[in-house]
């Protein structure tokens, strides 16, 4: 039992009850309080860690939005109805009967989750919804209302994957070569890639600054700590009491064996 709460008293950093002749015990308390200093260390710096460490981000695929709890609204325009009406992608189909095809409780009939861009933005600014909407008319908005811890906390996935431009031309036409010809030097002289800079919003960057509102020690990161001196006072008031037992009613030995 000694052994036992000499080794709790070195890892909790505390004193001991009684002073070691020996230089082997001597050295072995050393030793044990080196163990107990680190793990201190350790655990101080596992939660610095955990708060200046970005969140996971868990959505990232269809399939991740398809089973997530997360409400999905979708941008309402001509051509995202058509693109659920026509496509035969399987992911696709499911999300707009698990997601956008909403049964509602009240009304008791199922309603379509279309929305514009100003009131799907502001979902999901100010909870956690999805909002589906082509990039380059989300990215100005979020640029320009989103805060930085706003934007980091986003993630962005692909529901249509993009697809290949081609020009079409008559067969065995005089001006194909010239057409190939021109799109090659238009793409190599870097005419292609400034156009495309110049019409196209780019990606809202996420420059992640600490603020002292960021680093919050919450219950979570201490609960283990408040649990295990929750027992030691549990443990120690419960010995408290056998000792007083022992103590009052033991000096009688018909009442104590």
């Amino acid at each position: 039992m000694d052994s036992i709460l000499t080794l709790l008293a070195a890892v909790c950093q505390q004193g001991l009850a009684k002073s070691y002749q020996t230089y082997s015990s001597r050295w072995f308390y050393i030793v044990m309080l080196i163990f107990g200093f680190l793990i201190y260390q350790f655990y101080s710096a596992s939660i610095v860690s955990a708060l200046l460490m970005e969140k996971p981000k868990t959505i990232k695929t269809l399939r991740n939005l398809i089973d997530s709890p997360l409400e999905l609204y979708i941008d309402n325009t001509l051509y995202m109805k058509n693109y659920f009406t026509r496509t035969t992608d399987p992911e696709s189909i499911e999300l707009y009967n698990k997601k956008i095809v909403v049964f509602n409780k009240i009304t008791k009939e199922n309603e379509l989750h279309y929305t514009n861009l100003d009131e799907g933005l502001k979902l999901i600014k100010n909870g956690p919804f999805a909002f589906h909407i082509q990039d380059n008319m989300a990215y100005r908005v979020i640029a320009n209302t989103f805060t930085e811890t706003q934007i980091c906390d986003m993630s962005e996935i692909e529901m249509m994957q993009p697809q290949h431009m081609q020009l079409v031309v008559r067969k065995l036409s005089p001006f194909r070569k010239i057409m190939t010809l021109s799109f090659r030097k238009i793409n190599e002289y870097g005419l292609m890639a400034r156009e495309r800079q110049f019409w196209k919003t780019p990606i809202p960057k996420c420059v992640r600054i600490i603020k002292p509102e960021d680093i919050q020690v919450r219950i979570e990161y201490i609960y283990s700590v408040l649990m295990f001196l929750t027992v030691g006072y549990v443990t120690s008031f419960g010995i408290l009491l056998l000792e007083l037992f022992h103590v009052k009613f033991c000096n009688n030995k018909h009442i104590c064996l």
